[in-house]
């Protein structure tokens, strides 16, 4: 894929939660402007997604996703899709979340292309959830990557983590490194179903993730959310334009970028207007060559009554953590020699007082809409995932009495 794309070694996710990141990529708005500040907040119809503005100009649009929190009943991020295929019934290994593995989604999302009839442009959006906790890579990739060393953990491991006597820090590593090169595996296995059909050649595509993951850093093991270091926001992006544009391939670029460009990105290719203000900028200049930089980067995170805000320009990370008391704690890394951010240096009053500013108007960008929030107790979930099946059923019993068939 990257040699026949680019990689940017410095993207970021604006939020190191799943649905608040993903409203950014549909969006092209920062969490505060687009109001899914949290999981199991649903974004409001007053947003222009990407997938309805292919739709208005002519696109199939369909989307397969993975996860419980990508419900379209708790997040909305079905907005614009003809196909929103949802349906997680997989129990994870050590709780009542839901969820789907690659191959099965991967699997419909072939199906689906497969059975287009070709004469319209597509948007198609999958989501996986597999480089995620519970580590259990399946079959042979659970086995894929072994550590010779023995680390032991040295924390408290989240309880839907934790693997029955397992306390080797590289063997949740070993696994977890099972179930991205596994759905990356299963990624490329959509590429070659979409070359063997002759469309990857006119192909935009780009391949994301939501957010990282603490395997250990500062102390925190198999979990994301809680602040704005690398290990938590840093995320890998790599863009595929389409052939006929002659883009130079296998380019690495270095300037930080963020999901909130996506939006405009594809916008820019298909000169197609945005028609109001985004946060995002169009990458297409730089992914033809031409060089940009698009300014500083914003990424935030709240874990209890917190905020942890960041930017990203150029080498340097400029953090500030408010405190529930109102206490501001200030810090600067520089990535390219600092890349594990464990020598904070001290910011100058004025980058301060501007990081601050800017985080004050991060906090004002309250949405003109009222947020709503469908949060399901994890007891519950099981219940609503059988109730969907029951009505899956029903369905399917009407259809066949409809053909006869009963």
């Amino acid at each position: 894929m990257i040699s026949d794309g680019a990689l940017f070694e410095r993207a970021f996710s604006p939020q190191p939660e799943t649905t608040p990141a993903i409203a950014s990529m549909f969006t092209g708005l920062y969490p505060p402007k687009h109001g899914v500040t949290a999981l199991y907040l649903k974004l409001h119809e007053d947003n222009i997604t990407l997938a309805e503005r292919l739709a208005t100009v002519g696109y199939e649009t369909a989307a397969f996703v993975s996860s419980f929190v990508m419900i379209r009943d708790f997040c909305g991020l079905d907005q614009g899709f003809s196909i929103y295929d949802d349906f997680v019934q997989e129990r994870e290994a050590f709780r009542d979340n839901f969820e789907r593995r690659a191959e099965g989604t991967i699997d419909l999302a072939t199906k689906w292309v497969e059975g287009r009839d070709g004469a319209k442009p597509m948007f198609l959006f999958v989501h996986l959830i597999d480089p995620h906790g519970p580590y259990t890579p399946p079959g042979d990739w659970a086995a894929r990557f072994h550590s010779d060393e023995t680390l032991p953990v040295r924390g408290t491991i989240p309880a839907y983590q934790r693997i029955p006597g397992e306390t080797n820090l590289n063997r949740y590593r070993d696994l977890y490194d099972g179930e991205v090169a596994y759905a990356m595996h299963e990624v490329g296995r959509l590429l070659e179903q979409l070359r063997a059909r002759r469309l990857l050649d006119a192909a935009m595509v780009v391949i994301t993730s939501d957010h990282g993951e603490s395997l250990g850093e500062r102390g925190l093991y198999f979990r994301h959310g809680d602040d704005v270091f690398q290990e938590n926001v840093h995320v890998p992006l790599l863009v595929k334009l389409p052939s006929r544009l002659g883009a130079r391939r296998g380019i690495l670029h270095s300037s930080p970028v963020s999901h909130v460009d996506l939006l405009p990105t594809v916008l820019d290719l298909l000169q197609l207007d945005v028609g109001e203000q985004l946060d995002g900028q169009s990458l297409l200049p730089s992914l033809l060559g031409r060089g940009h930089d698009r300014g500083p980067v914003s990424m935030w995170a709240r874990p209890r009554g917190e905020v942890s805000f960041a930017e990203a320009t150029g080498n340097a990370k400029l953090m500030l953590r408010t405190y529930a008391s109102g206490q501001r704690q200030f810090a600067r890394y520089e990535l390219e020699g600092d890349a594990a951010e464990a020598e904070p240096l001290a910011l100058s009053t004025e980058e301060a007082a501007r990081l601050a500013q800017r985080l004050d108007a991060w906090l004002a960008n309250e949405p003109r809409f009222r947020v709503e929030g469908n949060i399901l107790h994890e007891s519950k979930r099981q219940e609503f995932v059988r109730g969907r099946l029951r009505q899956q059923e029903d369905e399917d019993l009407d259809r066949l009495r409809s053909l006869g068939y009963l």
